[in-house]
């Protein structure tokens, strides 16, 4: 995400402002920015092989832009846009994953008190894993 910036052909600089479970609030010269969750890691049991798991790993990606009205929709969109053109430069996350699957955004705004609006954008990385393989490499 870190790569969607106007100079890398993008429409934001959203990439300028990337975090990971980031619980403070931003401040409005932090904006645009991105937060990325993991949510869920799930196994598609339909999918399970005896060795291998076929996995689900749900993302929810909080964008927060600073413009206010019809500017900050306008705004919010092309971070969205951003996200989903990222995202598809390479789905397969250089070879540890499958494919990604684009699953929904949805824009808010906050108006009345921070005059922010922004969007949550969730996707799923299908990847394979070893049955009783950690799920982090430390």
């Amino acid at each position: 995400m870190a790569t969607i910036t106007v100079a890398n052909g993008y429409r934001t600089n959203a990439g300028s402002n990337v975090a990971v479970w980031r619980v403070a609030s931003w401040d409005q010269d932090e904006l645009p920015c991105i937060n990325i969750r993991d949510l869920v890691d799930r196994v598609d049991e339909s999918r399970a092989g005896t060795q291998r798991l076929h996995r689900l790993l749900g993302f929810e990606l909080e964008v927060m832009v600073k413009e206010s009205g019809e500017a900050a929709a306008e705004t919010t969109r092309h971070v969205v846009a951003d996200i989903q053109e990222a995202i598809g430069t390479d789905e397969k996350w250089d070879s540890l994953a499958m494919l990604t699957t684009y699953e929904s955004d949805e824009l808010d705004s906050d108006q009345r008190e921070r005059k922010m609006a922004g969007a949550m954008v969730r996707f799923t990385i299908h990847y394979h894993q070893g049955r009783w393989e950690p799920d982090t490499v430390r």
